[in-house]
């Protein structure tokens, strides 16, 4: 399928300081948002591209009574996964086989933009979410998204379409989100000090264009 990735994702991750960095930055972006917008008790979270795992193993260290399920199309980073406390299920994001209304959090970093259809990916996220749920969506700033084609930083043809923040917010309210937060973040793909200190001054002065990723969370 086009837009899934391989083993050779698995691997860099482990060689390639940029790959750790983004992995680390996305996973601290998703918590710090759970932290500050759902008070809740948090029973179920799902990871919709969860690849090996890495991320919702990380997830799982803060919130370890909390059930962790991921959804991944790849049965090679599927295997790959050796953390036993997380539960990986082999599906495509588009069309999600498990129940409505189960999830508390449904986590979407780094993967709306490998897929073709998506609607499906936010509608599918919808319906899975308790109400008053959260979706946490991450994709990269598009003109970034040129640049890491040029330098090499993702393989061009695993990338799809590309979205910016004013098409993520009518894309989530297209299927009925509400949207508690969005915004840029991520200042270098490979980091260094002070960067959140950096970052948060930037969004404050509306300089946020020099930032190279985005999220957005939705509320059902």
């Amino acid at each position: 399928m086009k837009g899934v990735m391989n083993l050779n994702y698995y691997f860099g991750r482990k060689r390639r300081i940029d790959y750790r960095y983004r992995l680390n930055k996305r996973t601290n972006e998703v918590i710090q948002v759970i932290k500050k917008y759902y008070n809740k008790p948090i029973n179920k979270i799902l990871d919709l591209g969860t690849a090996d795992g890495l991320m919702l193993g990380k997830i799982k260290d803060h919130y370890p009574n909390t059930k962790c399920i991921g959804i991944e199309y790849s049965k090679e980073l599927i295997d790959a996964n050796k953390d036993k406390r997380i539960k990986i299920i082999q599906g495509d994001v588009q069309n999600i086989s498990l129940s409505d209304n189960v999830f508390d959090i449904v986590i979407a970093t780094a993967i709306i933009e490998h897929i073709n259809n998506p609607d499906k990916l936010i509608s599918e996220a919808y319906r899975v979410l308790k109400p008053n749920g959260l979706l946490i969506l991450t994709t990269p700033v598009p003109f970034f998204e040129k640049i890491s084609d040029l330098i090499g930083g993702i393989p061009k043809e695993v990338h799809q379409l590309t979205f910016n923040l004013v098409t993520l917010k009518k894309l989530l309210n297209k299927f009925g989100f509400k949207i508690s937060l969005s915004k840029k973040f991520m200042l270098t793909p490979i980091g260094f000090p002070f960067e959140n200190f950096i970052e948060n001054f930037l969004n404050k002065i509306k300089l946020d264009l020099l930032l190279l990723n985005q999220l957005i969370v939705g509320e059902k």
